[in-house]
């Protein structure tokens, strides 16, 4: 659960940035368990912040389901008298600028570091890269759409069956391309 604290992304990118800079990261028996420990670490929060490294339909449609509820927090604040805390507030945040920063600032740079070390992460970096583009691109019409009360997040058609969840099976020699395999209806 630690490891998904944004509060400590950045000291544990910082880490990652500096061990991935030497010649012998995961290769020194004497920091191989603080290696390992450090990139399970950082992916396990980078699986909690992946929304924007899928492919852009299936992004739009977590987006949407976050920000309900982010927004619905933020309304159960508003009522309460309490202050509404950072990008809950449906009224004053911009959705493109806040896609845009959350991609920029924290889940770019970690797929960018991880893809030094695990080469299959150029995938997510490549739905990241256009993700962002997806979001700059709408950044001044989704504020005047904000400033006059209509926002809305954008279509992009329906997930399809194979933008759904994902299970990637690699041989442990790196041998064939990667095979993606999605994962079984746990309900049937």
């Amino acid at each position: 659960v630690l490891s998904t604290d944004i509060s400590r992304h950045f000291e544990e990118l910082n880490k990652l940035k500096g061990r991935v800079g030497t010649d012998h990261f995961l290769q020194d028996p004497d920091s191989l368990q603080q290696d390992k420990t450090l990139m399970l670490k950082l992916l396990v929060h980078s699986c909690d912040i992946a929304n924007p490294a899928k492919t852009t339909a299936l992004y739009l449609y977590w987006t949407d389901r976050v920000l309900q509820e982010y927004f619905a927090q933020g309304a159960r604040e508003a009522e309460q008298g309490l202050p509404i805390s950072m990008l809950m507030d449906r009224k004053t945040t911009n959705i493109a600028k806040c896609q845009v920063g959350f991609i920029d600032v924290l889940v770019l740079p970690l797929f960018d570091e991880l893809r030094k070390v695990l080469p299959e992460c150029r995938i997510p970096c490549q739905h990241l890269a256009q993700n962002q583009k997806f979001w700059s691109d709408r950044v001044e019409v989704m504020e005047q759409e904000m400033l006059s009360g209509t926002q809305r997040m954008p279509r992009f058609g329906k997930p399809k069956a194979e933008d759904d969840l994902m299970v990637i099976d690699v041989n442990e020699d790196r041998g064939p391309p990667l095979k993606v395999v999605p994962l079984q209806d746990p309900g049937g």
